[in-house]
């Protein structure tokens, strides 16, 4: 219970990096889709985390593997994501995201 405002705060803060990366990091033509993509995983992973929690504490009575179960996500989400390789270029020792270069639309007649 006295870790419940972090990670309310980080999940209020996962919200505009996901917002601000997301049309950096893909095309602009698929900008909306990749964000679309993005929203409709939170939001899944937020109507489903609550019910496998609760499903665990009810087999169990056990408030200890409802935590575990919860902390399977995070666990689950950086382990796959651990061989993913950063394409980023790094200058002068900065770490910064690669630019997108500016599509090249043909006129809209």
């Amino acid at each position: 219970m006295l870790l419940s405002p972090l990670l309310g705060a980080a999940a209020c803060s996962w919200t505009p990096l996901l917002v601000a990366l997301v049309p950096r990091l893909v095309p602009s033509s698929v900008t909306g889709t990749a964000s679309g993509l993005a929203n409709a995983i939170w939001q899944l992973g937020s109507v489903l985390v609550p019910l496998a929690v609760g499903a665990v504490f009810s087999a169990t009575g056990s408030f200890d593997a409802a935590f575990i179960t919860l902390a399977a996500g995070p666990v689950l989400a950086m382990l796959v994501t651990l061989p993913v390789r950063d394409n980023a270029r790094r200058r002068n020792g900065v770490h910064t995201l690669p630019q997108k270069k500016p599509s090249q639309r043909p006129p809209v007649v």
